[in-house]
Order: structure tokens, then C-alpha cells, then sequence
């Protein structure tokens, strides 16, 4: 139940920052810039949004390598990724943690999870004290032991 609870809030938060985003909503200090900066604090909360945002505008469907992925970002109006908190100028910083200083692993072209199915799709490569921060497609990302990353990652 709390689960399928967090599952929603998740949902809720991704779909809020998308349609923001993309309809680009509000101006300077209002409260859609709020709850997107709210809702992209961290990021591995931007990459999630943004593989999120890519998968929505591609049948599920997430970017088959970095490559294809750092296209789409740089395509995004500068006003869209700049209320996300991602710098334009400066793409690379959100595929480095903030917690590990290292670059994110990623799952590329990971399918889009149905209706609160969870799909993990970035990975801390280190994490801090044996825990990885994973980000996962319509749920909000959590902290997992080598054991829980190794079930999400290694398949």
C-alpha cells in the first residue's frame, strides 16, 4: 500500500515536471518554477526527468546511448532546461553524481515501465558508504545495497 502510494507520488511529480516543462509554464520566481525546482534538486533528479521527458516523446522508449540522449538535451530550449536546474552551457554535470563525484551509469533504451512498474534506468557507479542512489522511470530514487543494485543493473 505505502508502495503503491509512492509509486503515485513518484508519477505525479514526473508528469507535474514534464508538463512544466514543456508547456513552459510560469516565469521567474512563480510556482511552477518552484515546483520544478522543488521536484529537481539533485542530478540524478535531472537525468531522471529528462530520460523520463525523452521516453514520453518516444513510445516508452528511453535513448539508445549517450550520444542520442545528450542530443535531445541539447535540443531542449535553454528557458526549459534552466528551470530543471541544468545549466546549457554546462550538460555534462548532470551525468556526474553529487554524491560520489562520478559519472552515472546508465541503462539506455530501457522501456517505460506499465502503469507503477518501476524500471531503474541510472546508477551511482560508487554511492557513499556501500549504498548507490538509483533513478528510476515514474518513481521517485532511493538508496540500495550492492546486492539490490546488482538485481537492477547486472541483467
Amino acid at each position: 500500500m505505502v508502495e503503491n502510494l509512492m509509486n503515485r507520488i513518484g508519477l505525479t511529480m514526473l508528469l507535474c515536471s514534464s508538463v512544466l516543462m514543456l508547456a513552459g509554464c510560469g516565469g521567474g520566481s512563480g510556482s511552477g518554477d518552484t515546483l520544478l525546482a522543488n521536484a529537481n534538486k539533485t542530478s540524478i533528479d535531472r537525468i531522471c526527468t529528462l530520460y523520463s521527458q525523452f521516453q514520453l516523446t518516444n513510445q516508452r522508449n528511453g535513448p539508445s546511448d549517450e550520444a542520442t540522449f545528450r542530443t535531445y538535451i541539447s535540443e531542449r530550449p535553454a528557458k526549459q532546461l534552466e528551470r530543471i536546474g541544468v545549466d546549457p552551457s554546462d550538460i555534462d554535470s548532470i551525468f556526474v553524481s553529487d554524491r560520489d563525484g562520478e559519472k552515472y551509469e546508465i541503462i539506455w533504451a530501457a522501456v517505460g515501465g506499465e502503469r507503477d512498474e518501476p524500471v531503474a534506468i541510472v546508477a551511482e557507479k560508487t554511492g557513499v558508504d556501500g549504498m548507490r542512489m538509483i533513478g528510476f522511470h515514474k518513481k521517485p530514487h532511493r538508496e540500495v545495497d550492492e546486492a539490490e543494485y546488482k538485481r537492477l543493473f547486472d541483467k
